[in-house]
């Protein structure tokens, strides 16, 4: 009735969230898909978005290239890795000194604005998640993340040989079925190799059993 004084849908009770994971920032375990749906409520629920200054979000998002990096059941361990930004996004003047930063002069009439200044954390933080054992790992750098899973499920692997420089990834993937002991050659297990300059990051899904190539470094350390 578009005569109406009201609509009865204002008096319906709203839907309330019942998931265990905080709809903010936490440091504590929980599993990923708990987390995730935490951040769909956010977004989807109460309409909160990752680019606004005002309602924020600051809960844990599953990456482009990340998230569920092992699923369970496909390997003794899973992982997961997720992000969070802390940034409070959108107010002018965090994190910049304006007074540095204009280089140009004021225009007649102009008037410096003086930035607002927050108390956020700011940055942007990681977390890689072993569901199977409850077990999970915070830090500033996706590399540690990576590195720190590994320590839990494949103790070790610092030691493993690095494959040679100049090997495409086929004959990286023959080498190390052929160098790698048995007990390494299982779901999920990682590679080394020598990276060029900028591409130092430790890729998901690239070894022969579907797990991490980890960068040993630059091929300008391995001369």
């Amino acid at each position: 009735m578009s005569d109406a004084l009201f609509d009865l849908k204002d008096f319906e009770p709203k839907p309330v969230y019942t998931g265990p994971a905080p709809l903010n920032f936490t440091r504590d375990y929980y599993h990923p898909d708990d987390l995730a749906a935490a951040t769909r409520w956010l977004k989807v629920a109460e309409g909160r978005s990752l680019g606004s200054a005002v309602g924020r979000i600051h809960t844990w998002q599953f990456g482009i290239t990340t998230g569920w990096v092992v699923p369970e059941g496909e390997a003794e361990h899973s992982m997961c890795i997720l992000d969070c930004c802390l940034d409070c996004f959108g107010i002018d003047g965090h994190g910049i000194d304006y007074e540095h930063r204009r280089s140009y002069p004021l225009a007649p009439g102009e008037v410096m604005r003086t930035p607002m200044r927050c108390s956020c954390v700011g940055g942007r933080v990681f977390q890689s998640v072993c569901s199977v054992c409850e077990w999970h790992h915070n830090a500033s750098h996706e590399s540690e993340v990576v590195e720190a899973w590994h320590d839990h499920a494949f103790p070790g692997w610092r030691d493993l040989p690095v494959a040679p420089t100049g090997l495409d990834e086929k004959k990286v993937a023959a080498w190390a079925k052929s160098t790698y002991p048995p007990e390494w050659q299982v779901p999920a297990a990682p590679i080394r190799t020598w990276r060029s300059q900028y591409s130092t990051r430790h890729v998901p899904g690239r070894s022969p059993w579907g797990g991490f190539d980890l960068s040993a470094g630059t091929r300008e350390e391995a001369a």
